[in-house]
């Protein structure tokens, strides 16, 4: 099957080929799902949500704006590689760079410094996005008569002294600063519905019921 791949960044000057893509193989190669990936968020127009909907004030001109670098970033974790270090695979593979559509990709810096720049106004923008999207392609699960939403707490730990880690229940790494984020799922079709971050000092209930009453003004009645 021939697909031609469109160009996804507005200020390059370099024309993508055509690339075909066949499955004939018994294994699927590492970055086989590339092509899907790019057809999906073209069909439903990611980065262009992305880009109404996300803003990061203070950002100095880059090569890469916003949502390039969040588009990159959803690659990185939908392949299996969700931490800035390990997305140093995909800056160096030109045919998935070609697969994907993509004129280049970010060395592991400046994926680092843009992270760093996201504040929690911009976690709510890309999770109130995120809500938006899921009823969108749930059609507002009009087809469930109940929705059941269930909780899951999990233990993070982590590296340094990060912002907001504390010393708590920690089984695997004891003694170490974590986080302990409480996630919530529809139970129906385990679809992400919504999140909390917290201090690891907290026990799994902490702010449940808040968090679970917010979630239920923004679901369909």
């Amino acid at each position: 099957m021939k697909k031609k791949i469109s160009e996804d960044s507005k200020n390059s000057k370099h024309e993508i080929s055509v690339v075909r893509e066949q499955f004939t193989g018994r294994n699927m190669p590492r970055f086989g799902g590339s092509g899907l990936i790019r057809r999906f968020f073209k069909r439903h127009k990611i980065q262009q949500m992305l880009d109404r909907n996300i803003k990061v004030e203070g950002r100095r001109k880059s090569k890469y704006s916003v949502s390039n670098l969040l588009v990159r970033c959803l690659y990185g974790m939908l392949l299996g590689y969700s931490r800035p270090y390990q997305m140093k695979i995909l800056c160096a593979d030109k045919v998935f760079q070609k697969i994907a559509g993509f004129c280049g990709f970010p060395v592991q810096s400046t994926i680092s410094r843009f992270l760093s720049s996201v504040r929690v106004s911009v976690s709510r923008q890309i999770s109130a996005l995120n809500f938006e999207l899921l009823m969108e392609f749930r059609k507002r699960f009009k087809g469930l008569e109940a929705i059941t939403l269930d909780l899951d707490s999990h233990v993070i730990p982590v590296y340094g002294d990060q912002q907001r880690a504390a010393l708590g229940y920690n089984p695997k790494k004891k003694g170490r600063k974590s986080y302990h984020p409480l996630l919530c799922f529809v139970g129906e079709t385990r679809d992400y519905i919504g999140g909390m971050l917290r201090s690891g000092k907290h026990h799994s209930s902490y702010k449940c019921v808040e968090f679970v009453k917010a979630l239920v003004k923004k679901l369909p009645s």
